[in-house]
């Protein structure tokens, strides 16, 4: 059925992210689910109606990222929640289609992939990149410490760094390099955040430091993956305790951006046109 292909093309298409494609294609399966609809509303996929719009609206911000991109406008993409977090739930939704197929090296990799996005949303509050860390220009978060923002940028960075040397002291240790890097790795990332007390890198009970040991053993684990530094493939065991970290961590991020987790998941998990309660097994045209 004409439908059932669209449909079909449209998670093609998002799961090879090309997202475009997939909103061209949503977008014509909704014109013509909402024209038929108007004269039988039990055709196949008729009573995924209202979720498929959910869908296209989800795809629209993915695919105006394209030219955005082309631009060079990243840091201005990673700032804007409308762009970001489909994308994020789009790499939720890509790890648990690859579980699925027992592809768990890719779903490992997609999931490092979600946990970096998260990390540099954070950052991104403070006007800071991970391919590029101009610490001279980070904000401050005023709410927490207004006495930061009587700081010259100098100022400001000397304390940030110092608090920076302490976590990374207690982390590993013994005394470190003192030196913050300007282009920074995941677990750098999440450290720099501490130091700017950003809730993402905090635990309740205070054991901030417990956790980002528990996203440098993350980091140990997804290294050990063939696509990264490993040669063997991730076991089952393994990928659990990792997904089970990284959806911990996306709940925590969705709480403070204020984002309807279970309701994002809802929308972004893919249909199956069997599933429509006006499928008859019957090929039609």
């Amino acid at each position: 059925m004409e439908f059932a292909y669209l449909l079909s093309c449209v998670y093609e298409a998002w799961d090879a992210l090309a997202f475009a494609d997939a909103y061209g294609y949503i977008t014509k399966l909704n014109r013509q689910l909402k024209r038929d609809r108007s004269i039988h509303g039990q055709f196949l996929l008729m009573d995924f109606a209202d979720l498929l719009v959910r869908q296209e609206k989800i795809l629209e911000p993915l695919a105006e990222m394209e030219d955005l991109l082309a631009q060079k406008k990243h840091a201005y993409v990673m700032s804007q929640k409308q762009y970001m977090i489909p994308l994020m739930f789009t790499m939720y939704q890509s790890t648990l289609i690859r579980e699925e197929q027992e592809k768990l090296d890719m779903a490992t990799l997609l999931l490092y992939r979600l946990l970096e996005m998260i990390e540099q949303s954070r950052l991104s509050r403070y006007n800071l990149y991970v391919s590029k860390m101009d610490y001279l220009h980070m904000t401050v978060d005023e709410e927490k410490h207004p006495e930061w923002k009587q700081l010259d940028a100098k100022a400001f960075f000397e304390e940030v760094k110092q608090r920076y040397l302490e976590i990374k002291t207690k982390l590993f240790g013994k005394a470190c390099n003192p030196y913050m890097a300007e282009q920074v790795s995941l677990l750098d990332g999440f450290m720099v955040l501490l130091a700017l007390d950003d809730d993402i890198s905090k635990q309740n009970n205070g054991r901030h430091i417990e956790k980002l040991r528990r996203i440098r053993a993350m980091v140990h684990l997804r290294n050990n993956s063939i696509f990264a530094h490993g040669l063997g493939p991730v076991g089952n065991e393994d990928f659990q305790r990792f997904k089970q970290f990284v959806i911990e961590l996306f709940k925590e991020y969705c709480l403070l951006e204020g984002i309807p987790f279970d309701a994002c998941v809802n929308d972004i998990t893919w249909i199956n046109p069997f599933q429509s309660a006006y499928y008859s097994g019957v090929e039609s045209k």
